[in-house]
């Protein structure tokens, strides 16, 4: 039996990659260190990981900080994982610019642990989960993975960052990789400072739905289909050495989901306030290469998808 371990597989995205592997028969080790990121309420995070928890029956869960260096190796050299996928992430932009040294420390130096543990101990391939962050503003309505990156905030610079280290260590240490790029994930137990989720919340309390830039769109990407989409990058030898977008394949913007959700509930309002600066002009990924090379066919419509988050809450 192959044995994966999953860095952040406790996570939102983490725990559905976790399903798939243990689905697939797979050995299942996840290192999760539950943080709060010192903004969200603990108990409602600690409840989040408790329902994820639920339904990981099987894997070896260990509250650990990869960032830890000594006890990365150790577990690496115990469990001797075949696979590892690094899903271990700040969930928004945003909290790296507000926590940027705290930041560095668990993007970039928690890579460059889970790289140094991969490469002492033989594990076979290193699966990256990126950001479609690293692509800086969108110069084309669909991004194919051969855009320049330019990204013009620091989560994106880490990110873009971690891509190298993990591609320089293909290069001088033979550690097969794949990098995959996700966009505006979202679905039940995302994080609250994700959009969607606060779009959903607003809506279920009858609250005002507040959209920064009346023209911003995402390509929002339901939860199940991103997971899919890393297992496949993951698990194929098509995957080995490439990098992939993985999302729905098409932008929406984000004032036509507010008003698909006041369908769901006519008392919410909407409110338009200028775009955050912070963020890149995105629209939608060229997933074409996932779609020819893994397979990947997302299966769920941004509809679909905020329905069963409504009726999840």
């Amino acid at each position: 039996m192959k044995k994966v371990l999953i860095a952040g597989g406790c996570g939102f995205i983490g725990h559905k990659v976790a399903i798939n592997f243990l689905k697939a028969n797979y050995s299942v080790v996840i290192m999760d260190n539950w943080h709060n990121y010192n903004v969200h309420n603990l108990r409602d995070v600690e409840k989040k990981y408790q329902h994820r928890i639920k339904r990981l029956k099987g894997a070896f869960i260990l509250q650990r900080n990869i960032c830890n260096t000594r006890i990365t190796k150790q577990i690496f050299k115990e469990e001797k994982p075949d696979l590892v996928v690094h899903l271990a992430n700040f969930p928004t932009a945003t909290l790296a610019h507000k926590q940027p040294f705290f930041g560095l420390e668990q993007i970039v130096e928690g890579t460059l642990s889970l790289l140094e543990a991969s490469r002492s101990t033989g594990v076979q391939k290193f699966v990256y989960i990126s950001s479609s962050m690293t692509y800086g503003d969108f110069q084309t309505p669909s991004v194919k993975e051969d855009h320049p990156q330019n990204p013009k905030e620091l989560y994106g610079i880490f990110k873009v960052t971690c891509e190298h280290m993990v591609r320089s260590y293909t290069k001088l240490h033979n550690l097969t990789h794949s990098i995959v790029r996700p966009i505006a994930v979202y679905g039940p137990t995302g994080h609250d400072a994700f959009v969607i989720t606060k779009f959903i919340k607003a809506t279920k309390s009858s609250e005002v739905i507040k959209i920064l830039g009346e023209d911003t769109k995402l390509s929002f990407t339901y939860v199940d289909d991103m997971a899919n989409g890393i297992f496949k990058a993951a698990t194929m030898p098509e995957g080995n050495n490439e990098s992939f977008n993985i999302g729905s394949g098409v932008s929406s913007k984000l004032v036509d989901i507010a008003e698909f959700l006041k369908t769901l509930n006519p008392d919410v309002t909407v409110e338009v306030e200028p775009a955050d600066p912070l963020y890149p002009k995105r629209g939608a990924l060229n997933i074409n290469k996932a779609k020819k090379l893994l397979g990947y066919k997302p299966e769920y419509s941004i509809e679909e998808g905020l329905k069963i988050f409504y009726d999840s809450i």
